[in-house]
C-alpha cells in the first residue's frame, strides 16, 4: 500500500501490505523526513515527555521530588489537558492552585520547550 505525508504529500510504500489507505498515509507521515513532519513528530514527543513529568510530580511519585502528597487522579488529567492546550499553542500558560498541595504552573519557555512546575511552600513557626 502505498501512503502519502500529510504535509508535502510524498509518496512513500508501506510495510506492511493489508493497511488501510488511512493507515498507511499516518505511516508515512510518520516516517517523512520533510520539515512538518519532523516538527510533528518532536511536538509529539514533547507531549508524551511533559505528560509523563505532569505524572512524576503530581503522581504517586512526588515523594521523591520532596512533595508531601500526589493530587487527585481528575486534576491529573487536568494538567494533562493543559499540557495539550500549550503544545498546541491554544493557551500560552496556566497556573492552578490545589490548596495543601501546592500549585501547577505549565508553559511554553522561549526555547518551545513546555515546562511543568510544582511548588508547595512549607513555613514553620517555633516559639518558647
Amino acid at each position: 500500500m502505498i501512503g502519502t505525508c500529510k504535509y508535502c504529500g510524498q509518496a512513500v510504500e508501506s510495510l506492511e501490505e493489508n493497511c488501510t489507505q488511512e493507515a498507511a498515509d499516518v505511516w508515512a507521515t510518520l516516517n517523512c523526513d520533510c520539515a512538518s513532519a519532523t516538527a510533528d513528530r518532536r511536538t509529539k514527543e514533547q507531549v508524551t515527555a511533559a505528560k509523563d513529568r505532569v505524572f512524576e510530580l503530581f503522581g504517586t511519585s512526588c515523594a521523591e521530588y520532596g512533595f508531601s502528597k500526589p493530587i487527585e487522579a481528575e486534576n491529573i488529567l487536568l494538567l494533562t489537558s493543559i499540557v495539550d492546550a500549550v503544545a498546541n499553542h491554544t493557551i500560552s500558560s496556566a497556573k492552578i492552585h490545589f490548596g495543601k498541595a501546592g500549585s501547577a504552573s505549565i508553559s511554553m519557555t522561549s526555547k518551545s520547550k513546555i515546562k511543568i512546575q510544582r511548588s508547595q511552600a512549607h513555613a514553620y513557626q517555633l516559639e518558647e
